[in-house]
């Protein structure tokens, strides 16, 4: 089970992909309770969340409630299924926000490795979607 407890009190950064396929960088701040809850529910628009793990100890948290409240956001899915080897068709609606998870089940800054990783994939995912 991933937790969203913190390293440090600071917060952590994140990659968001917003539902007009733009990516940027987001700060998740840290609750008073310690967790990033509620930060992760403000950069996605959500209520509930929900987390899709992906291969290389990279997560997105999506929001848990998109099929009903968002819409259909394709560079999201195709950029998800690039990196988790998805079937073709894979839906995800809403915003997503990458961050990495360590060997606790901690929720933690993507690497550079992984923010490559994630850029890449990204990118191959906004050229197939204006093919």
């Amino acid at each position: 089970m991933h937790t969203t407890t913190p390293r440090t009190r600071a917060g952590l950064m994140g990659l968001r992909l917003n539902v007009d396929g733009t990516m940027e960088d987001v700060r998740i701040t840290v609750d008073p309770d310690g967790t990033h809850v509620s930060s992760l529910n403000a950069a996605i628009g959500s209520d509930l969340f929900d987390v899709v793990g992906l291969p290389n100890g990279i997560d997105v948290f999506v929001d848990d409630e998109g099929l009903y409240r968002a819409e259909h956001n394709l560079v999201l899915s195709e950029t998800v299924r690039r990196l988790g080897n998805y079937p073709t068709g894979y839906r995800l609606h809403g915003a997503g926000v990458f961050v990495s998870v360590d060997d606790d089940g901690d929720t933690v800054p993507l690497t550079p490795a992984q923010r490559a990783e994630v850029t890449t994939a990204w990118l191959h995912a906004v050229r197939a979607s204006n093919a």
